[in-house]
């Protein structure tokens, strides 16, 4: 009797701690996998949630079910608010490639079918090392067993089993949201709202960015498979019915200065007429107002929220300004193409001094310092 009796007392301590473990997991939710709700100065401010996209993203998509999905790279969870209406959420994963993307869409149409689909693109998207690129959390597994057991109670363990290995992170996001309370949640319906709200730009971010993109479009090299499997994405929405809406993003101009001079805008021009052969898309990434106004950008890579409800309203525009987007079809890309190029040669001539600054570092082989090019961009 004795033994029996500290049996059960022990199986019921187990049971309680499971169940106040499996309660905070739930209330503090510290990547954002159950959707809790959001307490201000208790579970808002998930300091870690970017690093584990791979893993919330599709509990999140399961769980809210969206009519519409904007879905591409870090740019678009930095600069599109997915609140531009009342159901729609923003799946953006980091350097996110081009083979992930289709399977992501292959999962978004297995599981919930939505009525309209936003497809960010950009340059990277087109290389060998992105479109080989396996991200440390993604799983095909995972996505299989979402879409297998969505909508049943299987889906509470699952979420349970994901949260666990994050429980170290529940005093951290408790301690964050304690200190930041006056700010709003790091990330809403997928969306970086600390970066993507910020008012200031990222001045050593800025910088960083200008010398890690020369680096890397130094070493860029087409592949061949990213416009195959891009036409296949684009197959398998329209055979779903799902609008599509492509676009590819901005970058600022120091940004595409630095891709001209390492000798690959020309590559960037053809990904374009190559991609304008089955789909029509809205382009944004040229000389315009948007690239060349610094205050657009976090940083030299990621545009801001108020640029992004600029790139919105010109997509859900009827006419569109030529000043900040262009609208390519099979039909006019070679047209845009050299309307374009007269674009970036008018901006190059207009600061040829800057131009041949960054081209006499590139050549050498140096970086840019922090506030070097002040006299140039202002910063």
């Amino acid at each position: 009797m004795f033994w029996k009796k500290n049996v059960y007392k022990w199986i019921s301590v187990v049971v309680i701690f499971l169940m106040i473990v499996t309660s905070v997991l739930y209330i503090i939710d510290p990547v954002n996998i159950y959707g809790s709700k959001i307490i201000k100065g208790l579970n808002h401010y998930k300091i870690k949630e970017n690093l584990f996209f791979d893993i919330s993203k599709p509990y999140q998509y399961e769980k809210l079910k969206p009519k519409e999905v904007i879905i591409g790279s870090s740019r678009v969870y930095v600069g599109l608010n997915p609140f531009q209406n009342d159901d729609m959420y923003n799946f953006g994963q980091s350097s996110m490639s081009l083979r992930d993307l289709e399977k992501y869409v292959d999962f978004i149409l297995k599981t919930h079918k939505p009525e309209k689909i936003y497809i960010g693109l950009d340059f990277f998207q087109f290389s060998k090392q992105n479109f080989y690129l396996h991200r440390e959390g993604f799983s095909i597994d995972r996505l299989n067993e979402i879409e297998k057991y969505s909508d049943t109670p299987i889906m509470y363990y699952l979420k349970f089993k994901e949260n666990m290995p994050f429980i170290h992170y529940v005093l951290d996001t408790v301690k964050y949201s304690w200190k930041n309370k006056e700010l709003i949640s790091c990330y809403q319906r997928g969306a970086d709202f600390n970066r993507g709200e910020s008012s200031d730009i990222n001045t050593s971010e800025y910088y960083h960015f200008i010398n890690s993109f020369v680096k890397q479009y130094s070493e860029w090299q087409y592949e061949p498979n990213s416009i195959p499997s891009l036409k296949r994405i684009i197959t398998k929405l329209t055979t779903n019915n799902v609008e599509i809406v492509v676009f590819f993003n901005p970058i600022s101009i120091d940004l595409l200065l630095a891709l001209d001079i390492t000798g690959k805008i020309e590559e960037f021009y053809y990904i374009k007429e190559k991609v304008a052969e089955f789909t029509s898309f809205y382009d944004f990434n040229y000389a315009n107002s948007i690239t060349e106004n610094r205050n657009n950008f976090y940083d030299a890579s990621h545009y801001n929220m108020k640029t992004g409800n600029i790139i919105f309203c010109n997509m859900y525009g009827t006419v569109e300004n030529e000043n900040v987007v262009l609208k390519c079809t099979k039909n006019n890309i070679n047209e845009i193409i050299l309307k374009e190029i007269e674009k970036y040669n008018d901006w190059k001539i207009a600061n040829y001094d800057y131009y041949m600054y960054l081209k006499r570092k590139i050549v050498n082989k140096k970086q840019v310092k922090e506030k070097e090019l002040y006299d140039f961009i202002g910063f």
